[in-house]
C-alpha cells in the first residue's frame, strides 16, 4: 500500500513579526548610507571612464529595505540564514499585510506558489542582498563559485587595490554597526539612560569550513580571504598562512591532537554593555558593536573598530572597558590604551603569569609615584619588597614545585595591606587622558598619616567625623632626596597619558613601551578597583562573564546558531560579516523580547522583566538559552517529514 500524502502546515508570518525588523532598518540610517555610497562609486567610475556608465535593467522588485528586513526576520526567528529560508517566508508563509509592509508588488501576492515563481523569488532575494553588499565589499573581484588554484588566487591578490579594500572595510563596519546599534536603541531611551558606558570586548572565531589553506593542496579553500585560528591552553592566536601536511607535525603534537586545534575561520569581535543594571539583573546585556577580520591579526584595532560609532557619538557615556589579556596589557598602547583613554574610557584587566609578559614589580615611576600592578602608589612602597612583588610571588606559589611563592590568601592580605598607600585620583581629563593624582595623606579623606605630607600646605582638611587611626608612613621608609619626587613636595602630580621619549637622567621610568613611538603608562594603568582586591575580582569576573555568555548565546545550537556553518552558507568576507551582524542584531532583539516576557539574562541570578515571575537558579541557564531560541519560533516551519 502506497503511503498517503501528508500536509505539513507552516506558521504564518504576520505584520507584527515584520514590523520590528523594518523599524530597525528604518531607524538605523543604513538606507541613506547605501544610496550615498552608490552615488559616490558612480561618480568615481564616471571620472575614471570619462563617461557615465548606464546601469540598465528593470527596476528592482525587492528593495534594499525589504532585503535587509527579510534577513533580520529569519534571524530573529533563529532560522538558518539561508536565502532559501527567506524565499520560503515570502512564497509560503507571509500574510498580505506583511507583504505590503515590505513594499512588495501587490499583484504578485497571489501568484507566487508554483515552482517557477519560487525559483524567481529566490534569485530576486539573492540579487537584492548582493546589491546591498556591493558597495561595502572589499573583495569584489573574488569569485566563490568554485575553489581556485593557488596561482590563480595569488594573481587576484596581487592585483587588488589596497585603498579600495580599506575604504570598503570601513564602510562595512559602519553599515553593520548601525544595524547593531539600532537594535540597542530599540530598548528605549529611558532604560538606556541607566547605562554608565561600561563595555566589555572580546573576539571569537567564526568557523568557515572544515578545511582551509594547506601545503598538501594545490587549491585554495572556497572562502580564501581569511586565515587559521589556533586555540591553545593559554592563548588563542593566528595560525600559519598555510597548514602543514600531516607529516609536518611531531609525534608529541600528533599525540596532543595539535592538528585539531586549528580552525579555518574569521574572527568576530563583540563589544557588550554591562553595569548600571545591564547584565546585573535589571536589564539584559546587549551587544553594542562588532568588527570582522582574520583571526588575531589586528586585535586592538578591531576592538576599537567595534566601538568607533560609540566614540564618535558625544551623547554616549564613557565608562570602563574590561577585556582579556590580548588587549590589556598585551596590545601596544598606541593602538589600544591611548586611543581609549583619549576618548574618555578607563581600562581594567588582568596580567599574564610568567616572567615573559608578566610585568612584575615596578611598572613605571613618575614624580616619585610608583606604578605597581596598574596602580600608582606612594614612594614608600619601594621599601617593601613584598608590596612590589606580591603578584610574582603568588604566581610562583601556584607551582607546587616552587617553594619561594605565596598562597592566594597571602596575596590578598598583601593587596589589602598596601591599599592605603595608593594615590587618590583627583581628576582624569576626558580629552587628553591625563590624570591628576593626590598623596594618600592629603585631601578630605586621607588613608595614611605622614609627617612629610603634613609639611605641604593645603586648604583641604580631613572632614571625617569619626576619625580612626590611619596607616602610618614613617619618614624613614620614604626614599630620600630626588627619589621622593614632586608627590612628596607638592602633594599632587599630573601623570601625562603619553610623552615624547626621553634620554636618561630624569627620575622617570616607563616599562612596556620599548617598541612604541612614545613613552606612556597606558599599557598598565587602571583607575578602578585596586588589582587583586575583592571588588576588582567581582568587577572583572562579572564583565568577562557578560561577553562570554554573549558568545555562548550567539554561537550555541541552543541560542542563535551562528557557530553552525550549515546555518550560514553564503561565501565571501562581506556576506559572512553581514550574516554575523544580522545574528547579533537579532540576538539583541530576542534578549529584549525575552526581558519583556519576564525572562532574566543568563549572566546572573537577579532581576526579571516587567511581566516575569520570581528568580531562577543558575543551573537553569541552559534552559533559558533554549527558551530564548523559542521566543519567535512561530516564524519557523515545522520539521519536514522524513
Amino acid at each position: 500500500m502506497a503511503p498517503l500524502p501528508m500536509q505539513i502546515e507552516k506558521s504564518q508570518v504576520h505584520i507584527s513579526q515584520i514590523h520590528v525588523p523594518l523599524t530597525i532598518v528604518d531607524t538605523s540610517g543604513v538606507l541613506d548610507l547605501i544610496q550615498q555610497w552608490r552615488e559616490q562609486d558612480k561618480a568615481e567610475q564616471e571620472a575614471k571612464l570619462g563617461y557615465a556608465p548606464h546601469a540598465g535593467g528593470r527596476p528592482s522588485i525587492i528593495t534594499d529595505r525589504a532585503a535587509i528586513a527579510l534577513m533580520l526576520a529569519i534571524g530573529v526567528g533563529a532560522s538558518p540564514l539561508l536565502v532559501s529560508r527567506a524565499t520560503e517566508l515570502v512564497t509560503e508563509r507571509i500574510t498580505e499585510k506583511a507583504w505590503e509592509a515590505l513594499g512588495l508588488p501587490t499583484h504578485e501576492f497571489k501568484k507566487r506558489f508554483n515552482q517557477r515563481e519560487i525559483r524567481m523569488w529566490y534569485h530576486r532575494i539573492w540579487r537584492a542582498i548582493g546589491r546591498v553588499l556591493d558597495v561595502v565589499d572589499p573583495y569584489p573581484e573574488t569569485s566563490y563559485y568554485k575553489r581556485m588554484e593557488k596561482s590563480e588566487y595569488a594573481q587576484i591578490v596581487a592585483n587588488r587595490d589596497p585603498a579600495l579594500i580599506e575604504k570598503r572595510e570601513a564602510r562595512a563596519h559602519i553599515l553593520m554597526n548601525k544595524l547593531v546599534w539600532a537594535s540597542v536603541e530599540h530598548f528605549g531611551e529611558d532604560r538606556l539612560a541607566d547605562w554608565k558606558g561600561d563595555l566589555t570586548i572580546d573576539g571569537t572565531p567564526m568557523k568557515i569550513t572544515r578545511y582551509g589553506r594547506a601545503d598538501r593542496s594545490t587549491r585554495e579553500p572556497s572562502d580564501p580571504d581569511t586565515g587559521w585560528h589556533v586555540r591553545e591552553k593559554e592563548d588563542n592566536h593566528a595560525g600559519p598562512t598555510s597548514l602543514p601536511g600531516k607529516g609536518a607535525f611531531s609525534h608529541e603534537e600528533k599525540k596532543s591532537n595539535k592538528r585539531f586545534q586549528y580552525t579555518w575561520a574569521h574572527e568576530l569581535t563583540l563589544s557588550a554593555m554591562w553595569g548600571g543594571g545591564f547584565g546585573e539583573g535589571k536589564y539584559p546585556s546587549l551587544v553594542t558593536g562588532v568588527a570582522f577580520d582574520k583571526p588575531s591579526t589586528r586585535v586592538a584595532e578591531n576592538g576599537i573598530r567595534s566601538i568607533d560609532h560609540l566614540i564618535e557619538n558625544p551623547d554616549i557615556p564613557r565608562g570602563t572597558v574590561v577585556t582579556d589579556r590580548a588587549y590589556y596589557p598585551n596590545a601596544k598602547p598606541e593602538k589600544w590604551g591611548i586611543p581609549l583613554r583619549e576618548a574618555g574610557y578607563q581600562l581594567l584587566g588582568d596580567f599574564k603569569t610568567g616572567t615573559n609578559g608578566g610585568y612584575y614589580g615596578v611598572q613605571g615611576t613618575e614624580g616619585g609615584a610608583v606604578l605597581v600592578d596598574g596602580t600608582w602608589f606612594c614612594p614608600s612602597v619601594l621599601k617593601n619588597k613584598e608590596f612590589l612583588n606580591a603578584r610574582e610571588l603568588r604566581d610562583r606559589g601556584r607551582d607546587p614545585k616552587n617553594e619561594d611563592g605565596i598562597t592566594q590568601e597571602r596575596f590578598e592580605e598583601i593587596v589589602e595591606k598596601r591599599a592605603p598607600l595608593a594615590l587618590k585620583v583627583k581628576d582624569i581629563s576626558k580629552t587628553t587622558g591625563n590624570v591628576r593624582l593626590e598623596c594618600p595623606a592629603k585631601g578630605i579623606c586621607p588613608s595614611v598619616s605622614c609627617k612629610i605630607a603634613k609639611k605641604i600646605p593645603s586648604k583641604r582638611r580631613d572632614v571625617r567625623k569619626n576619625q580612626k587611626p590611619l596607616f602610618p608612613v614613617l619618614e624613614s621608609i620614604v626614599p630620600k632626596g630626588v627619589d621622593r619626587g614632586k608627590i612628596s613636595e607638592q602633594g599632587s602630580i599630573t601623570v601625562p597619558l603619553w610623552s615624547e621619549k626621553q634620554a636618561g637622567g630624569d627620575k622617570r621610568s616607563v616599562r612596556g613601551c620599548e617598541d612604541s613611538p612614545v613613552d606612556t603608562y597606558a599599557r598598565f594603568e587602571q583607575f578602578g578597583p585596586l588589582y587583586g582586591s575583592e571588588e576588582w575580582k567581582k568587577t572583572f569576573g562579572f564583565a568577562r562573564n557578560v561577553i562570554e555568555t554573549r558568545n555562548a548565546i550567539l554561537k550555541g545550537d541552543d541560542g542563535m546558531r551562528l557557530g553552525s556553518t550549515k546555518a550560514r552558507l553564503m561565501r565571501g568576507w562581506i556576506k559572512k560579516f553581514f550574516l554575523a551582524a544580522v545574528r547579533v542584531t537579532a540576538m539583541n532583539l530576542r534578549l529584549i523580547q525575552s526581558w519583556i516576557s519576564g525572562e532574566r539574562d543568563v549572566i546572573d541570578g537577579g532581576g526579571r522583566g516587567p511581566g516575569g515571575p520570581g528568580g531562577r537558579p543558575k543551573k537553569e541557564r541552559k534552559k533559558f538559552r533554549q527558551r530564548l531560541a523559542d521566543v519567535a519560533s512561530g516564524n519557523d516551519p515545522p520539521a519536514k517529514a522524513a
